[in-house]
């Protein structure tokens, strides 16, 4: 297990987010005890997509492109991109177009009051059932053409993450698709420096403890959350230091899932799942 190419404009590394927008994201997040699901994951979700930017971003210099980045999202019977404005089609981008093509941009105030532009990138969407297997087996053709790209194998292997709350109704195991054969394929894809980080979230509508980064399953009560934990993961040794440098307490072979998360608790799942090896030298020769 490698996990240790540092990530350059040389050696670029990607980042593909996976929503479901299905119906059942309108209903309220019972861990926020306010805000919908869709709305809390997509306020969430942009806060990561501008950290991920300002990461690849020397002062005031355009980010470097470090990164490719997407979202897609699955709803009824669609896969599709979650991006909009000049980005609307797009899977993956380069991190610099990404920085200078929001859908749109608004002021919010910080702590203090001090007022700053907030790019959005995706907005909340929820209606309809819900093609897991769909779109995995487009995640995994999607992440397999990146691999491929002529540079790309060398790099610091990408990484998927998946924020879903509820079951596949697309899982039909008499034709072999399931989310857990997709999972597998994914994790199977591989760099020179790894195979692909698989993470996945549940948000649950059921009654549990939060778990983050759990090595077994005993602390899941439900079912389809012991499906997601078995699709995701195992952390590399990079990760696991990130994990426990946060104050986490984790097993052995802890995996990239995360069950019943607040708001709190989603942000640091997708700070520490996107983290990745290091941003290598922060320099006009790189």
């Amino acid at each position: 297990m490698a996990y240790k190419q540092e990530i350059s404009r040389k050696n670029r590394t990607c980042f593909l987010f996976v929503l479901d927008h299905s119906g059942s994201m309108n209903d309220p997040w019972s861990a926020s005890a306010s805000a919908k699901k869709a709305d809390g994951v997509a306020e969430i979700l942009n806060k990561t997509l501008r950290q991920l930017c300002l990461r690849c971003a020397k002062g005031a210099e355009p980010p470097r492109d470090y990164f490719d980045m997407g979202v897609i999202a699955y709803r009824d019977s669609n896969v599709e991109s979650a991006l909009g404005g000049k980005l609307k089609g797009q899977m993956l981008v380069p991190v610099n177009e990404f920085m200078r093509n929001p859908l749109r941009v608004v002021e919010r105030k910080e702590a203090g009051g001090q007022t700053v532009k907030f790019p959005i990138w995706a907005d909340p969407v929820c209606s309809g059932k819900t093609p897991m297997c769909q779109a995995l087996k487009q995640v995994r053709d999607l992440i397999e053409t990146w691999i491929r790209t002529p540079g790309h194998i060398d790099s610091y292997p990408p990484t998927v993450v998946h924020i879903t709350d509820g079951e596949a109704t697309d899982n039909d195991p008499a034709t072999g698709s399931s989310p857990m054969k997709w999972a597998e394929e994914i994790r199977a894809l591989s760099t020179k420096d790894g195979n692909v980080l698989l993470f996945n979230c549940h948000i649950s509508s059921a009654a549990g403890a939060v778990a983050l980064f759990p090595s077994g399953q005993e602390e899941l009560a439900d079912e389809w959350a012991q499906l997601l934990f078995s699709m995701s993961s195992v952390l590399p040794d990079n990760l696991v230091y990130e994990v426990r440098n946060e104050g986490l307490q984790v097993g052995p072979q802890p995996r990239g899932f995360g069950f019943n998360a607040g708001f709190e608790q989603l942000v640091k799942f997708l700070d520490i799942g996107t983290r990745g090896s290091s941003i290598g030298a922060r320099t006009a020769s790189t």
